[in-house]
């Protein structure tokens, strides 16, 4: 028997049983002589237990050539984006320049913040700073005088576009009124909406007021999107409501023919008061009804509908307006994704076109929303992105969506059911944060026919404070038309002294074959059959 302490394959220590070099080796003796031992040249290294390459806080990897070229990247073109957002570089010799706005009623609201002219000072490379409480100075610095007056030239024009733009702040009432309205009266009092006496069949005809509405949009609207090219973030829809009247000269009567009635619009427009339009409906069960009527309109849906449901919440904090999209998984919907707006007081444009005859107005609205209010990257604040990653709902499963039948009668078990969020997790915010006007949103959107318009329908929860049930202090719901490519529009919107700019924003606007007139006619086809279609689901 071999002796266990001249085995080099066995170690020391207690016996391991039927499988120990003991009993191994004896029986080896016994058959075979014990294997020989290769002696490798390169004996093999003890192995080395490394954590994972990508793990986490791990100190001994190196990033990849590639992530380190695209952080690089990433800086140089963040650095490229904000050198000349701040306050100029000390120790440099620099040309120096200050521009003097007259008098305080010259200087464009829209101006407040010098977010505006970053744009310029990219291009032309100078540094735009203005010194607290001197709202009306600005001081501008670069290397070279050439720079510095072509950045002057181009602030100059950038302010003028703003008071053009501030101009046109005056609200615009027409009318949308009968094509025989000889005799016609209508009801002009304080704190109603203004209405027909008494009407006919002609009122919902699809082609009401067409003409009229036509030639007047035609004509104000080149210089109307004119004043729009120095404005940021520009959104433009059209929104049905109710019109109503909140003052009134004493000299104007209660029962005004068609005629009175379009001087007496004609007045508001220029003092820009004394009216309002609401644009939101109170019964919701209404909203369903509409849906499955316009599902089942074919002149207003092809057979088959592109259709789309979203939700997202929106509340105030601190003047600023937050919107957060949500995001849905197995019946449970979380914030996705945030965005934080300056809230705006008044939309650069605003034209109310008021029904008499028809049971809904409407209006078309282009709202303005400054830059994202945030860090560098336009994203939230860490306070506000923690409050609204926070929220958390529940979708009702009972209230799915069921594509109703394509036929003459809607039964009501087969109407378009909105899902709408209930609340459940209420916010967690810091009491001393200022929260209030919180908004829980369901979007359904509907493209109409094969036009690059769309038909949005919405039902919103409001709370006036912070949450503290989920049940809502009230509901509404509300229609809108919009262009999905108007946004993109009036983003890329550059336009000169030049009238083809203009003649080339308003064909991407209204796109299509003939003039203004016509493709004006054949959109403003589409808002009357969505104003009709609102007023029989009323009814």
């Amino acid at each position: 028997m071999a002796s266990r302490a001249n085995n080099p394959n066995c170690r020391s220590g207690p016996s391991r049983g039927r499988g120990d070099c003991h009993g191994e080796a004896a029986t080896r003796d016994k058959t075979t002589p014990p294997p020989k031992q290769s002696r490798s040249k390169n004996p093999r290294r003890p192995h080395i237990h490394r954590p994972p390459k990508d793990r986490f806080g791990c100190g001994d990897t190196m990033e990849s050539a590639q992530r380190m070229v695209d952080i690089q990247r990433r800086n140089a073109k963040h650095l490229s984006q904000t050198e000349y957002c701040g306050a100029p570089p000390l120790g440099q010799n620099l040309v120096q320049l200050r521009l003097v706005i007259p008098g305080d009623h010259l200087m464009p609201k829209a101006l407040g913040g010098l977010g505006v002219l970053d744009d310029i000072r990219r291009e032309h490379q100078v540094w735009i700073t203005r010194e607290r409480g001197s709202e009306t100075f600005l001081d501008l610095c670069s290397k070279n005088s050439k720079s510095l007056h072509a950045a002057l030239n181009a602030i100059n024009g950038r302010i003028h576009h703003m008071r053009l733009s501030e101009e046109s702040l005056t609200v615009q009432y027409f009318t949308q009124l009968p094509k025989e309205n000889a005799g016609v009266a209508i009801k002009f009092e304080i704190g109603k909406r203004p209405v027909v006496e008494s009407t006919t069949d002609n009122a919902r005809d699809a082609e009401y007021g067409l003409s009229r509405l036509v030639a007047h949009f035609a004509t104000i609207l080149p210089s109307a999107v004119k004043s729009l090219a120095a404005l940021p973030a520009l959104k433009m829809q059209i929104n049905f409501g109710y019109l109503k009247v909140l003052a009134k000269r004493k000299s104007v009567g209660n029962r005004l023919s068609c005629e009175e009635f379009e001087s007496a619009l004609g007045s508001y427009s220029s003092r820009g008061r004394g009216l309002s339009i609401d644009n939101e409906f109170p019964n919701v069960d209404v909203a369903n009804i509409f849906v499955s009527s316009i599902l089942n309109n074919d002149e207003i849906v092809q057979n088959k509908a592109n259709v789309a449901l979203k939700h997202l919440v929106q509340f105030d904090a601190d003047k600023q307006t937050v919107t957060a999209d949500l995001w849905e998984e197995d019946g449970v919907a979380k914030v996705a994704s945030s965005r934080c707006t300056e809230t705006e007081s008044h939309p650069p444009l605003d034209w109310i076109v008021s029904a008499p005859a028809i049971g809904v107005d409407w209006t078309m609205r282009v709202s303005s929303h400054p830059n994202y209010t945030g860090d560098k990257n336009d994203k939230l604040l860490d306070a506000t992105t923690k409050l609204a990653q926070s929220f958390t709902f529940k979708i009702n499963a009972e209230m799915h969506n069921r594509q109703p039948k394509r036929s003459g009668e809607v039964a009501k078990e087969d109407m378009q059911r909105f899902q709408l969020p209930k609340w459940q997790a209420l916010p967690r915010g810091d009491p001393t944060h200022v929260l209030s006007g919180f908004q829980l949103t369901s979007l359904f959107r509907l493209q109409y026919r094969d036009t690059p318009y769309e038909i949005e329908t919405s039902i919103t929860q409001h709370w006036a404070r912070v949450p503290l049930s989920p049940e809502p202090d009230r509901l509404s719901w509300s229609v809108s038309v919009r262009g999905i490519h108007w946004e993109e529009a009036l983003h890329e919107c550059r336009i000169g002294e030049s009238s083809s700019g203009e003649e080339n924003l308003l064909r991407r606007l209204w796109p299509g074959e003939g003039s203004l007139e016509e493709r004006l006619g054949g959109f403003l086809k589409c808002v009357f059959q969505v104003q009709n279609s609102i007023v029989t689901a009323q009814s």
